[in-house]
Formats: C-alpha cells, structure tokens, sequence
C-alpha cells in the first residue's frame, strides 16, 4: 500500500488482479480499480504528484499511472523484474530488481535506461529521505541482513555507510523511515536483542535509539503522520501494536490474530490505520481492515505558566486506576479519575506517559504536553508576489489549546507602502479564503466592506483602509486552516496576508504560520512579520524552506534561501543561510528541524515587540519557498 495524504487516498497492489484499488480514506471506500499490468507490486508517486508508477513484478516493466485523471499510461521498459520503487531528484528511479539479479539500479524515468547499478542486494526494501538525497536499502529474508545508505544527491550514488550485523540482525522483513526523516526502522530477528525492530539513526545507521519488541517473527510498520506512534505487526502473537517513538515502549495493542498483515499505512488525519491482510484460513481472501486508533492516542495539551490547568485522558475501557511519568512540575493526577491538574511553573515541552488499568487490561496514552510562557505571537504577516495558478498566496497557521479564538484575517494589496511611498505593481484587489483542516472553504471575502462582520473589524480599528482588500473576523475552533490569497481575475502584484489573534487569551493561541509563495529579487522578495506580546520572551524559531518542498510536488523551488531577521527599529539581529552552520544542535532539540541542509532557520528568544523576516535567494536566485514562524513553548 502507499498513502497520498494529499489527496486523501491510498493505493493497494492487487498482484491476483493485476489491478491498483484507490481508497479514498475519508469515506472509507474502494472508488476505482485500475488495470495497470503482471503482478503489481511496490509503488513510488512522482515528484510533481502527478504519477503514480508501479513496479510489475511480473514483467519487466514499471507502470504508470496519471493521477490527476487515475488512468493507465504507457509503461517504462527496464532490464529485468522489478520488485520496489522510489523517485529521486532529477527524473531518477530507484529500483530493487528481482528475477535473479536481485539488484539495485538508478533508471531513467522517461526512457527506462539504466544509469547505474549499486552492490547487490537480496530481495531488498527501499526507502528515501524527504529531500531524496539518501536512498536506504535493506535485505529481506537473509542472514545476515545487510543495510546500506548511499548518497543519491547526483546522479552518481555514493555507498555511504553498510550497517553490521550487530545492529541489523536477520531475516529483514520491512524497512520504514519517518515522516520527518529522523527514525529508521528494520524488523528483522536475532538482532542484538533477539527478535526485534531496531529503530536507527538515518544519518549514522549504527546508532541504535532503542527497539520496538513484538515477539517472535516481527512484521510490518508504518509511522502516525506526526511520527509519535509506530504500528507494526507481530505475527507470532497476531497483534499490531502501537509503540511510542520517543520511550520506544508499547502504549496499545490491536487484535488481528486469524489474518497475516502484509501491509500498515495511516491517513493523513492519523485516525484510521489501513491493514493490508491475508487470511489464515482463506488465503486467497485479501483484505484491507481499517481501524479507528483515534481512541488509542491522546491529542495534544497546552498550558501556560502561571494558569490553572486540566486535561482528563479517556480510555476505551473502564480503567480503575491511573498513573502518570514524567509530569512537569505543578501538575499531578488523580488515580481514581486520571484527571491531570494543577498550575505549571516551568516553560517547556514535555512527554507525559499515563498508564490506565482494569486489572486485567493495562494501556498506556502518551500525551504531548506543551508549556507556554506568558508571552504569544499577536500578530503575523506575509507580504510576496501573488501570482497565478500554483503561485498564489498560500498561508497556513495553526490554533493550539483548548477553546475558541477569535483571529482576524486580512489580504492586502493597494494600501502597502515601503518608506511612505506606495508598492509599486501591488495586488489591485485581493481576494481572501479560509479553509480547515480537510481542504473546505469555511469562509471567503472579495472587498471587506461587503463582509457581514465588517462592523466588528471597523470596532477593533484593524478593517483595511482600501475598500477593495479583503479581510474576515471569525471564530475558529483549535485546528490548522490555510488562508489563500489571488487577484480578481486572475490578476497579479504584491500582496501581504496578515492573521491577527485580537483576544490574546492564554489558553488558546497562534502557535504556527507558514506562508508559500514565489521569492523574486528586489522588492519581490518575501517578507514576514511577527508582534510578539508579553510581557515575558517568547521562544521562536524562523524557517525558510525551498528544496524540500519537491517532495510534494511543488516546481521551480527556490533552490538555495537566504533568511534575515530584523528587529521593530529595522536593525538585522540575526541572519542565516544554511541552518546546521551556526545553532544546529539546539534547532535539531526542537524537532523541527529542515530536511534540506541548504534550508536556512534561526532560533530566537524575542522580547515583545515587532519583527521581519526576509527570504531571499543566495546570489539573487529566485523561486517558489516557504517562510514559516514557530512560537515554542
């Protein structure tokens, strides 16, 4: 199975049928089989999104399909039967071959010819990291199994480190990396702690930062999209189970015991795991069995210092007793209840386990505790060229806490002026929409004069001075929403996008804004703006990122950003381009990182006040990026 989170889909190889089914993962349900060719098997969607290709283990061929429309469309020729696929930069594939050869080569995606050939390799599982510069390959069902990283930047791959069979045992069964790139996972047995899933450091494959036990003959993983839980199967017990990634201890357990899981994938929303089965008694009888495991996690909290605070964990079952490891000062549970209270006195982010029990069932929830101080971002802007098509305004934020917040939106484009003077080639008029989480549009607004909460702007003293910008007052709900901004008719300029937290309550508030758009030079540059409000420091990290955003299909990426951070009188008080040259341990400990070592971030303590961020191109190049500013607990 492969997931598209983008399109809320995931895609089965039938060998049987020869067919790829499409589930949409929202409804729930099969919406197309596609004829694609002899016994598919493992797939790979293209760079742009907009092909799926498959490799046919029963031809020597890798099939092709177009996703925008999910038809068929004429396969690409290669040397031998392959096995696993993975896209790299560039128009290269990456495919483990069978019939054999059991090899590994770097094709040509538009001719099918071979451009290189890497060490042989057994039945070998493949993975790539999100900016597709390391391609990780591991033998499956040999003894011992080999694990190899090989640098795939150019194209001539580089073998940059082979694993020992200390740390990667035997009889390899799957190979899996984190969304974000930092975990690796192996299954395999008599591994050095016997049957086990080492979980490994992609950048060093020797390392090992713990393991996950299931028993006897481990299986099958797959990650939560925000990487805090590992499902695998363990086939001896016929159990998957969900593991916490940063305790690498297990938190539930989901019963599968008359079937054989050949496959775990997640949707984009990480409530539902897809199981991909055969079945012990018919094993003609393939099945996908979905599971709802949003009863298995607990959702993120946030706190505030000095605030009084609560969080009441649920299980699926009558728990008689609670505990809980690693709360943060001020705060305790109830054992009767497993309600979490108390007035936290230190900042910070903490990993909170809490353990419930009947006497017979124990389960353990791992709740994701972040404590802010008593500082928040107020306000934060954007201001880029708005073009066309794919090149529009696109800024996405999100609402952390607890209740409702009222935020204020505006689009911007005749009234912006750079040293008193008017923006020359600004957007003529702005058009402004809201989407959440799922892609709807909850709210839109062409002119702000003509919108139903027009008064109330006009009373908070924020409605634009143009009548043609755009703006909304709305109440929303903690979440993620993305806010877009276009010209009428298609119409084209500099715009700015501004999101406004007008209440500035504790327990709710904005914790992250990201805008996508089109770097130019000069004045077409991208510029963000953060207000930070006290009294105390608040901690934020700035990010602006182009190379890896190829992964998701995003062309013309601004290749190499250069990032300045300035402060309200206009003094530059920090500036970067490559982020692992000067606070690359501390923005690692942040977990949130870049992908892209040519991606620039700076982490600041900010005083309350009024701050720019500048994205550029090193040397004056330009291209599609993305300026992003985390407020920290």
């Amino acid at each position: 199975m492969l997931s598209d989170p983008g399109r809320d889909r995931i895609y089965a190889s039938i060998p049987d049928s020869n067919v790829i089914a499409v589930f949409d993962t929202t409804t729930l349900e099969l919406t197309k089989s596609i004829s694609i060719g002899s016994a598919p098997a493992g797939m790979a969607i293209s760079l742009d999104g907009t092909k799926l290709y498959v490799a046919l283990s029963g031809a020597t061929q890798i099939g092709v399909i177009n996703l925008l429309t999910l038809t068929a469309l004429a396969p690409i020729v290669i040397e031998d039967v392959p096995l696993a696929i993975e896209v790299g930069l560039d128009g290269r594939l990456y495919v483990a071959l069978g019939g054999g050869f059991e090899a590994l080569i770097q094709v040509d995606a538009a001719t099918g010819e071979t451009e290189a050939r890497f060490e042989r390799a057994y039945f070998p599982a493949l993975q790539i990291s999100p900016d597709r510069t390391n391609l990780y390959e591991g033998d499956r069902g040999l003894s011992p199994s080999g694990l190899r990283r090989y640098d795939v930047s150019t194209d001539t791959p580089i073998l940059e480190q082979t694993s020992d069979f200390g740390t990667t045992g035997s009889n390899g069964q799957d190979l899996r990396l984190s969304h974000n790139g930092t975990l690796l996972c192996f299954p395999n047995g008599a591994g050095p702690t016997g049957y086990s899933t080492p979980v490994l450091d992609p950048a060093n494959v020797s390392v090992v930062y713990g393991t996950f036990i299931t028993g006897a003959y481990p299986g099958v993983l797959d990650f939560s999209p925000d990487d805090r839980v590992a499902y695998q199967y363990g086939s001896s017990q016929g159990i998957i189970y969900l593991f916490s990634t940063r305790r690498f201890v297990p938190l539930a357990m989901l019963h599968e015991p008359n079937s054989l899981v050949n496959d775990l994938r997640t949707d984009r929303s990480g409530r539902y795991l897809f199981a991909a089965t055969d079945d012990f008694f018919e094993p003609s009888k393939r099945v996908i069995q979905v599971y709802d495991v949003s009863t298995k996690l607990a959702p993120p909290a946030t706190a505030h210092v000095g605030v009084s605070f609560s969080y009441q964990v649920a299980f699926d079952f009558a728990v008689t007793s609670f505990s809980a490891s690693d709360l943060p000062a001020g705060l305790a549970i109830d054992s009767e209840t497993g309600l979490i209270s108390g007035t936290p006195t230190a900042r910070g982010s903490y990993s909170v386990l809490v353990t419930g029990s009947d006497g017979v069932i124990t389960e353990s929830k791992e709740v994701s505790l972040s404590i802010f101080p008593d500082s928040r971002a107020l306000n934060i802007s954007t201001r880029l060229k708005v073009g066309s098509g794919d090149n529009v305004l696109i800024a996405g934020f999100i609402i952390q806490g607890e209740t409702d917040k009222n935020v204020v939106l505006r689009a911007l484009g005749p009234s912006l002026t750079s040293d008193g003077q008017p923006v020359a080639g600004s957007l003529a008029n702005p058009i402004l929409e809201l989407h959440d989480a799922t892609g709807a549009t909850i709210a839109s607004n062409d002119d702000w004069v003509n919108d139903a909460q027009a008064d109330q702007l006009k009373a908070l003293q924020i409605a634009p001075t143009e009548p043609k910008e755009a703006a909304l007052y709305r109440t929303l709900a903690p979440g993620s929403y993305t806010a877009i901004v276009r010209g009428v008719s298609g119409g084209t300029g500099i715009g700015l996008v501004e999101l406004y937290d007008v209440e500035g309550g504790q327990l709710t508030r904005l914790s992250n804004i990201s805008t996508r758009g089109e770097v130019g030079s000069a004045d077409n540059v991208m510029i963000g703006g953060v207000i930070v409000g006290g009294p105390d420091d608040a901690e934020m990290i700035v990010r602006a990122i182009g190379p890896s955003l190829l992964p998701a299909g995003v062309s013309g990426v601004l290749s190499d950003p250069q990032l300045d951070l300035y402060n309200g009188e206009g003094t530059k008080i920090a500036s970067n381009n490559d982020w692992r040259e000067t606070q690359e341990a501390a923005i690692l400990a942040t977990g949130i990182a870049p992908f892209n070592d040519r991606e620039a971030a700076i982490l600041r303590l900010l005083s309350p006040g009024a701050y720019t961020a500048i994205v550029s191109g090193v040397d004056g190049t330009t291209g599609v990026a993305l300026v992003e500013a985390y407020n920290l607990p």
